[in-house]
C-alpha cells in the first residue's frame, strides 16, 4: 500500500475482532515509535506497548469510544488487541503537541499498511492511566493513546454538509463527513 492509499484508507474504528496482532507486526510498529518528526529533534515521547488482555482492560474502562454518539458502548468482546499509550517526558520538553501528533499519525499509517485498524483517543482521567501503570504523572505526562486490532466495523468518508458530526447506520458502520479540498485551503491558489 502506498502512503496516499493508506492515508485515504485509514479512519477510526471502534470495533475490533477478537483476533490477536502477530508479534512480527507488533514489533514493526514499535520499531516505527522512534521515527517521528520532533522540534530540535529532542524525542520526547516515551511509549507503553499493552497488549495482554489483563493488561488493556484496566485502561479500557476509561475510554469513551464516539463522542458523537452518546449511546454508544463497547463491549469487552469488541475490545482492541492492543493499546499503545504515548506519554511526554517533562525532563526533556514541556510543549508535546506537535510530537504527538506527527508520531501518533505516522503509527497509525504504518498500522494501515500492516492490514491493523486504529482509533487515537484521549482520556480525561489522564493521571490515573499513569497510575494504573506505575508511571510518575509528574514526569510523564499522558499524550494519547492508539487502540489497535483488526477491525470488525465499516466506516467510510461522505461529503461534509454543513456538520462534522459523524453517524452510525443500522449496519453498524459509521460514516464520517470530510471537507471537500476548496474548503480547506485559505487560499485555493498560489
Amino acid at each position: 500500500m502506498n502512503t496516499i492509499d493508506a492515508i485515504k484508507r485509514r479512519r477510526s474504528i471502534r470495533c475490533f475482532c477478537a483476533k490477536s496482532i502477530e508479534k512480527e507486526k507488533i514489533d514493526q510498529l514499535k520499531e516505527i515509535t522512534r521515527y517521528y518528526p520532533c522540534p530540535a529533534n529532542l524525542q520526547p515521547l516515551k511509549f507503553v506497548f499493552l497488549q495482554n488482555p489483563t493488561d488493556v482492560l484496566p485502561i479500557f474502562q476509561h475510554l469513551h469510544w464516539a463522542k458523537y454518539l452518546p449511546e454508544y458502548s463497547l463491549k469487552k468482546d469488541s475490545a482492541p488487541q492492543a493499546l499503545l499509550l504515548i506519554f511526554g517526558d517533562t525532563t526533556i520538553a514541556s510543549d508535546f503537541g506537535f510530537s504527538t501528533g506527527a508520531a501518533a499519525t505516522e503509527i497509525m499509517l504504518a498500522a494501515q499498511d500492516l492490514g491493523i485498524a486504529s482509533c487515537c483517543l484521549g482520556i480525561h482521567t489522564k493521571d490515573d492511566i499513569a497510575t494504573t501503570l506505575g508511571i510518575d504523572p509528574t514526569r510523564f505526562k499522558f499524550q494519547c493513546l492508539i487502540a489497535l486490532g483488526y477491525g470488525c466495523q465499516k466506516s467510510t468518508v461522505v461529503p461534509y454538509e454543513n456538520d462534522c458530526k459523524y453517524w452510525q447506520d443500522e449496519n453498524g458502520q459509521f460514516h464520517v463527513p470530510k471537507r471537500n479540498t476548496s474548503e480547506t485551503f485559505l487560499k485555493p491558489e498560489i
